[in-house]
């Protein structure tokens, strides 16, 4: 089984504890010149959509996420929601009004998406887990893979205002004055589900204890680890993919975790 690589703590701040939402978030550190965009059209979001077409029920957003039938040879640690298994925990969502703002509010949606896996709109229903391999290499990391259920008319625009903020933001803060985002672009990627875009980014800890654990450095050091996000549209469901890569590589999301997750929202 291969390791869990989780999210730093401001991502994890708004799902884990999705009732705490007072030190969660940040300010954001500057916008900048416009990335280079790809991913799918703008047209996406008016398609027809292939999946829900209702604001699922935490119940019915549960029994949508994939797992070891739709993916064996995989096991799935259970962060919030309820798996199969009977594992696991009820979410009680913040109210997204009392998200702390982020300045510029242009790099609003990208801050949010990275650090919590939501949007500037209310999520009604939640699940997260981290996939893994079964395998004995434990140091291939995990997928993070969040669910979020949006009303059908908030979920459409989700995706083109991630856009808009990957194309003018540089960098953003992260949960505390030790750690930030930088350098995050659009990765030129194929259309999944009824819209999708991916992006790499790097988290910086600066004189962060856990730097020792990532990465072998001391602790007093600073460590620029990359991630790479993967957000899907599928109808009125926002699904979200996160893998950490080792320094100074690239981190792959596994394109048969995405697949067999878009499929079976296909028939949510």
């Amino acid at each position: 089984m291969g390791a869990f690589a989780p999210r730093t703590a401001a991502a994890l701040c708004l799902t884990v504890l999705a009732a705490t939402v007072a030190g969660c978030g940040g300010d954001d550190h500057g916008g900048g010149a416009a990335a280079k965009s790809a991913g799918t059209s703008a047209a996406a979001s008016t398609a027809p959509a292939t999946g829900p077409t209702r604001l699922l029920s935490q119940q019915e957003l549960e029994k949508a996420a994939a797992g070891r039938a739709e993916l064996p040879g995989w096991t799935f640690m259970t962060i919030v929601g309820h798996t199969a298994d009977g594992d696991g925990n009820t979410p009680a969502l913040a109210d997204v009004r009392r998200f702390p703002a982020v300045k510029p509010a242009a790099c609003q949606p990208l801050s949010r998406m990275t650090t919590s896996g939501m949007s500037n709109y209310q999520v009604h229903a939640l699940t997260e887990v981290v996939a893994d391999r079964d395998s004995d290499d434990d140091s291939v990391p995990g997928t993070n893979v969040q669910l979020t259920a949006y009303e059908p008319h908030d979920a459409l625009k989700v995706l083109p205002e991630l856009r808009a903020a990957l194309a003018s933001c540089t960098s953003f803060a992260g949960e505390t004055d030790t750690d930030h985002y930088t350098a995050p672009h659009v990765v030129p990627s194929k259309r999944i589900g009824d819209d999708s875009v991916v992006y790499d980014l790097t988290t910086v800890l600066e004189d962060d204890p856990s730097v020792d654990a990532i990465t072998g450095d001391a602790p007093s050091g600073t460590a620029r680890v990359p991630y790479t996000c993967e957000v899907v549209r599928v109808g009125s469901v926002i699904a979200v993919y996160w893998v950490q890569a080792a320094v100074g590589q690239r981190a792959r999301i596994p394109q048969e975790v995405v697949a067999a997750q878009t499929a079976k929202l296909r028939t949510a």
